[in-house]
This record gives structure tokens, C-alpha cells and sequence, in this order.
């Protein structure tokens, strides 16, 4: 259990107050600890304890939990998702939690003064409102597991939120909520838990919902009625620093839910996070500067006389340094193979006239090109082949997915870079094999 779940509780109850079940029936608190709160049922006195993980598992889908049939199913459906169960206190889980959203409402106004606020001097369209909300919309956006990179792929590149079911839909709300309920100002993460969190960027809302954008297809023929939220400015994230507990705020399985940075504290520390993000981006007149992302070195972009070209990496090198670098390539190539093929993967090459690719498997449809140096020159080379390959096999092949093999994990400047070109990197760890994919290559 957090601690953020332990203080909500503390400042929204206290021990001898009474509570109701969602039947009506009366229990009292006796005792808030740090992992459990003790209670007393008034009808028999018998004396009863639940865990404060449980129930904050519970606040936070309580949305869900509320408009189910069966609330008692609903509330086990919540625990079990997250690998727990609790069949013994789902009346007492329910009306704690409906009681503890009811009362954030009485110190909701300090919390989101602390959070609201606005470095003094930035004034930016929305993010200087105090009664903006946060919003965390998926990417999987037609629930179709083939198309969502390609949704990612036209999240960063068209700066948009996007919503599968329609503004006016009967069946599904939460179409109508994303249309119509956020409004300009609101910041929405674009993001999901997919063994562990995948996150796509976030930004300011601006302007009413559109349902068509200029230059915009949709990835998959489900998306027909579906709406879009620009977002402007907007800041495209593949890795978030470890301070920032982003786990805590996709704890769902919706396609859209509300932040509560007023009375939880791991939603505060999210939207801090992003807040700070999007003003620093907007003062530095349209840079992106993650103040909590990991340094890397920046590097100026600037012109100069025209030379000969004695960079040019690879046209440049000895024949010794070539050599080396096949020979560091193939070993770790053939490396990655006999890993592959000791999970019960095929993997091939495909050749394209006189080019052939370093690695393909078929049944995931893996583009991998591998690189003997983390240097920017080698990577860069290495997304102009996946690139150029991808187009080559496109009508035999469709759509592939695109990675680089390197020796080690690069830098986040690199991750992040990649990740606008839908580009994942795989690198060996010690004797074993990892991506940023969620173990798509590996």
C-alpha cells in the first residue's frame, strides 16, 4: 500500500465515525493504520479489518464499479485485475469509497491551488486555469492489439487524442464524455498499462472535439464515428523518470479516466510532472524539456561553409575499422538468433536485390537491423535501412515492426527519438536479450 492511500484516508476519516455499506447498513471506524482499517459492524459488534492497497484499488475504478450490475462482482473484477482478492468486504470496500469521494470535495480547493499553480511570469493558454482537469486516454484506440503503433504513429505526428467510440453514442459514454466533457485547457496523457506503463506524450487541449483532421487516415476501419482532441502544446514521452509514480494513475482498463491530483497523491505527483513539462515547453518557445527526464548532453544545430565531406562516417573509415564492426555485428546478431530460436522463434533475412536485412521473423513480422556501436552515426544508418527495407517489402510483407540491435541499451535521447519514428531498439543485457516493446523482439 502506498502512503498516499494511508494519508487520503487519514485526512478524510476518522476513528468513531460512521459509514454505510452500499445496503444501508452501518459500520463504524475504530482504528486507521498504516496497511489496514479496523471497523465495527453495529448490527452484531463484530470487529472487522480491511487493507487501505484494496481500497484505494477500489476509489480509484470506483467509476466502474458504480455503474455495474453487480457491485460486489465489480469490486472483486477490480481486485482481481491487480492480482488480489478481497471476497469478504466488498460492502465495506464500496461504501468507503463512495464516502471518500464525497468528502474530497471539502479540501479539493488547497490541493488544487498547490497543484494548479503557475511558475509567476508563464502564462500559457489553460495550463494558468485553476480548475483544469487531467484526463489518461489509451492508445489502443479501436481495442485492436495490430493497429496500436500505427494510432501512436498518428498521436505524435498529428498532435491528438484520439477516441474510438462517437460523441453521440448510446451504448458506449465514455464517447460522449471525451467529446464533450473535456474542455480546452485540460491536459490529457496519452498513455497505458501493457506489462508496465506505455506512454505515448501529453498536451494541452485545444478547440472543440473534430471528427476529420486534414491529412489524417484512420489505422484501422473500426474507427468510423470516432472523435479527436488536439493538443497544443504537446510533448511525445516513450520513458518517464522513476520519480514520477506513473503506474499509479493506470490502474484501469478504460479507454479514458479522470485524474485526481486533489485527493490522491501519486495523480498530484503525475500532473506536476506534466504541468512543469508543457509551461517549460511553451516558455522556451516551443523546446521540449522534460525538467525531470534524465540528462543528456544537448547538442546546438548551427550552419557553416560547405567542406568537403570527411564526415561521412561510414564512406570514411579504414578497412581494419569496417572489418571490426562486421565482425561485432555478426557475433551479436548470431547471439540474438540462438536466443530467438531457443524460444521457439524462426528467424530469417530478407533479401531485396543485391540489400539483404540482418534479421526477420515472420510470424511477429520483426524488422531488425543490428549495429556495433551506440554512436548517433550507427543508429542513424540503421533507421535509413529499416526504413528503406520496410518500403521495399511492404506488398510481400505489409506493415513490419521496426527495431534496432545494439550491443547495449542508448541513451534516453535516442529512445525518445526513435519512438517518434515507431522504431524500438533491442540491446543484450549481460546473457540476455531486452526491448522497449514489452518483449515484441525478444
Amino acid at each position: 500500500m502506498t502512503n498516499g492511500a494511508s494519508n487520503r484516508v487519514q485526512k478524510l476519516f476518522s476513528p468513531g465515525e460512521r459509514v454505510l455499506t452500499k445496503t444501508g447498513k452501518p459500520f463504524v471506524i475504530e482504528e486507521i493504520g498504516e496497511e489496514r482499517i479496523r471497523f465495527r459492524l453495529l448490527a452484531s459488534d463484530r470487529r472487522m479489518s480491511l487493507k487501505q492497497s484494496r481500497l484505494a484499488l477500489v476509489i480509484d475504478n470506483f467509476e466502474e464499479i458504480r455503474n455495474s450490475d453487480n457491485f460486489e462482482r465489480a469490486v472483486n473484477d477490480v481486485l482481481k485485475r491487480f492480482g488480489d482478492s478481497d471476497s469478504a468486504n466488498e460492502p465495506y470496500l464500496y461504501g468507503l469509497a463512495q464516502e471518500s469521494l464525497k468528502r474530497q470535495v471539502a479540501f479539493a480547493p488547497e490541493a488544487k491551488r498547490q497543484f494548479n499553480t503557475v511558475p509567476k511570469g508563464d502564462d500559457i493558454s489553460g495550463l494558468s486555469r485553476v480548475d483544469r482537469r487531467f484526463w489518461v486516454v489509451s492508445p489502443n484506440v479501436t481495442d485492436n492489439p495490430s493497429t496500436i503503433d500505427l494510432w501512436k504513429e498518428a498521436i505524435r505526428r498529428h498532435h491528438a487524442a484520439f477516441m474510438g467510440w462517437g460523441p453521440d453514442d448510446p451504448d458506449h459514454r465514455l464517447g460522449s464524455k471525451f467529446a464533450k466533457s473535456i474542455v480546452p485547457g485540460d491536459i490529457i496523457l496519452v498513455a497505458r498499462r501493457s506489462y508496465g506503463p506505455d506512454v505515448v506524450g501529453f498536451g494541452v487541449v485545444t478547440g472543440k472535439y473534430q471528427q476529420r483532421l486534414r491529412d489524417f487516415a484512420a489505422p484501422d476501419k473500426k474507427w468510423i464515428n470516432g472523435s479527436i482532441r488536439k493538443l497544443s502544446p504537446f510533448i511525445s514521452v516513450s520513458t518517464v523518470p522513476n520519480r514520477v509514480p506513473i503506474m499509479s494513475v493506470l490502474n484501469h482498463t478504460r479507454s479514458l479516466c479522470q485524474l485526481h491530483p486533489d485527493w490522491n497523491a501519486d495523480h498530484r505527483k503525475v500532473c506536476h510532472w506534466m504541468s512543469t513539462a508543457l509551461v517549460q515547453s511553451t516558455a522556451k518557445n516551443g523546446k521540449q524539456s522534460l525538467r525531470s527526464s534524465p540528462k543528456v548532453a544537448k547538442s546546438k544545430v548551427r550552419s557553416k561553409p560547405h567542406v568537403d565531406p570527411a564526415q561521412f562516417d561510414f564512406s570514411q573509415r579504414s578497412a581494419e575499422m569496417v572489418r571490426t564492426a562486421r565482425k561485432l555485428e555478426a557475433a551479436l546478431v548470431r547471439d540474438f538468433k540462438k536466443w530467438l530460436r531457443d524460444r521457439g522463434h524462426v528467424v530469417d533475412q530478407l533479401v531485396y536485390g543485391r540489400l539483404l536485412c540482418d534479421a526477420h521473423e515472420k510470424d511477429r513480422n520483426n524488422l531488425i537491423e543490428a549495429k556495433s556501436s551506440n554512436r548517433r552515426e550507427y543508429i542513424r544508418m540503421a533507421v535509413g535501412q529499416l526504413l528503406d527495407y520496410a518500403f521495399l517489402g511492404k506488398e510481400e510483407f505489409g506493415t513490419p515492426n521496426m527495431a534496432i540491435l545494439l550491443p547495449k541499451k542508448p541513451e534516453a535521447e535516442i529512445l525518445n527519438w526513435l519512438e517518434s519514428l515507431t522504431v524500438k531498439v533491442i540491446w543484450k543485457q549481460r546473457k540476455a536479450f531486452v526491448d522497449n516493446a514489452h518483449g515484441v523482439f525478444t
